[in-house]
């Protein structure tokens, strides 16, 4: 069985969705998403983007253009890790932080997560960290890629 994988731009109307993936992506988060934070974050102009397989959505990525290219969010539901749907949604939020003129993109991740791996394949180089930025004991990395430097 073949699998056809593309991503589209999301809409407030894939809040629920959104939600959902993020509850089932196999990580623990300091805050999960809900529909009033989500609203916030696209009346200000974060962009989402999403991952669907075979009719499946099965992943998210967001990035944030309100100071800074940041990527916010980047999820994959567990039942579809290691299949390549995290490097599309990563190349989608690249391509549209390019395509707006920045120059580098940044992400903060939990220290010591198996993200950082996943980041530095990608290009990113670990610029700094928090120590207990969400005031639950554990410390993030902040990461960043140069665009004009990164190949694929």
């Amino acid at each position: 069985m073949s699998t056809n994988i593309h991503i589209r731009r999301a809409t407030k109307a894939d809040i629920p969705t959104i939600i959902t993936l993020q509850e089932n992506d196999g990580f623990p988060h300091p805050h999960y998403v809900t529909t009033e934070r989500l609203l916030r974050l696209f009346h200000r102009g974060e962009v989402y983007f999403l991952a669907v397989v075979n009719g499946i959505t099965v992943g998210f990525a967001s990035i944030d253009y309100e100071i800074r290219a940041q990527i916010h969010y980047l999820s994959v539901h567990r039942d579809y890790w290691r299949k390549g749907i995290g490097s599309m949604l990563m190349k989608t939020v690249i391509d549209e932080s390019k395509s707006r003129g920045y120059d580098r993109v940044s992400v903060y991740v939990q220290a010591e997560s198996p993200i950082e791996i996943f980041l530095e394949k990608k290009g990113f180089f670990k610029v700094g960290y928090y120590k207990n930025r969400y005031r639950n004991g554990k410390d993030v990395t902040i990461w960043e890629v140069d665009l004009l430097q990164r190949r694929n």
